[in-house]
């Protein structure tokens, strides 16, 4: 039979132990001088590293977990969820934080949209401007050419001009 202990002051960890009916982790817990109040302060990872260190079976520790559960002041108990009734005022206060909280969601798609846009926008001028780059440079390339058909056409007419000089 489990006691479920409500005060812990004064007791030590064998009579703990004996008390929920744990004093088979006794001799391997007083040979690593664990004291009762480092396993009132154990999270649930720590209850699992003890117990795999102690080589405790799961049933034990599950024990040992529900017996901390149970245990007023002790870590896991402290991390239990409460119920909570609301009065007027905090049931106000509540559905006033609610709808500031479902405007900010608000604004938050309606920018999440936006920087969506500009990312299309960005997208679609990185586009036009690889497109456009490339109509610039055959623009330029044949103005090049042109220039230099120019150039060449100069060049025979003021040869002609000077071998008739």
């Amino acid at each position: 039979m489990t006691h479920f202990a409500e005060d812990t002051e004064g007791m030590d960890l064998e009579t703990w132990l004996k008390s929920n009916d744990l004093e088979a982790l006794w001799p391997k817990l007083k040979a690593a001088k664990f004291s009762l109040h480092a396993l009132l302060h154990c999270s649930e990872q720590d209850i699992r590293d003890l117990c795999a260190e102690c080589q405790c079976g799961t049933f034990q520790r599950i024990k040992l977990s529900s017996a901390l559960n149970a245990t007023s002041g002790a870590a896991l108990n402290l991390n239990q969820q409460k119920i909570v009734f609301l009065g007027n005022e905090e049931k106000r206060i509540f559905d006033e934080m609610s709808r500031q909280h479902e405007v900010s969601s608000a604004n938050m798609q309606q920018v999440q949209q936006a920087i969506d846009g500009l990312e299309r926008s960005a997208l679609q001028c990185t586009k036009e401007i690889h497109a456009r780059h490339a109509e610039l440079v055959s623009v330029l390339e044949k103005k090049k050419l042109d220039l230099l058909r120019s150039v060449q056409s100069l060049k025979a007419q003021r040869r002609k001009e000077l071998d008739g000089v």
